[in-house]
């Protein structure tokens, strides 16, 4: 490739939530409709260009009105994640890089990596984005403040009493 770290952006003419989901599969870092107005457009290409995740907001609209696909009838409490995967979890759900997230929970990048995929290991999916999308078909919502917003009541007692983040201060070796 001639450029390994390009990020790619999709402008497309309307939504499609398998069109999404297949671009994102294939690469893509963000997913946007043609109709955006430009402050909104330059702001989701600065956060691309962060290492940010964008999605088209008809995504959350979409995931909740979807069944589940096929072998997707785990649950969340079912794959015994630990609650520092939990945290990460949410925080891929928002669409941080791994980089933002060791920020906002006061570990170093690298051990966000070890939490990321240890999480789809145990979520059986093979990227982010796909952890992303199966955890929020379970109930589980993003963090907006360093609080969770809301979560179902059946889901593991780890993730029932989700604390707020551990203090940002971290120590690498």
């Amino acid at each position: 490739m001639m450029y390994p770290h390009a990020k790619i952006v999709l402008l497309a003419d309307h939504f499609d939530f398998d069109t999404v989901v297949q671009a994102f599969r294939w690469g893509v870092d963000g997913y946007m409709i043609k109709e955006i107005s430009t402050e909104p457009l330059v702001g989701a290409l600065r956060l691309v260009a962060s290492g940010e995740k964008v999605l088209p907001s008809e995504m959350a609209t979409s995931l909740g009105q979807r069944p589940y696909p096929m072998g997707w009838s785990v649950n969340l409490s079912d794959v015994n994640l630990s609650d520092r995967e939990v945290e990460v979890l949410q925080l891929l759900i928002s669409g941080a890089a791994n980089k933002v997230i060791g920020r906002r929970l006061g570990i170093c990048e690298a051990t966000v990596k070890v939490h990321v995929k240890a999480a789809l290991r145990k979520l059986r999916v093979s990227n982010r984005t796909q952890a992303a999308i199966w955890a929020v078909q379970r109930g589980l919502v993003a963090y907006d403040d360093d609080k969770m917003l809301s979560m179902p009541r059946d889901t593991s007692q780890a993730i029932a009493r989700a604390a707020p983040p551990l203090p940002r201060i971290a120590a690498c070796a």
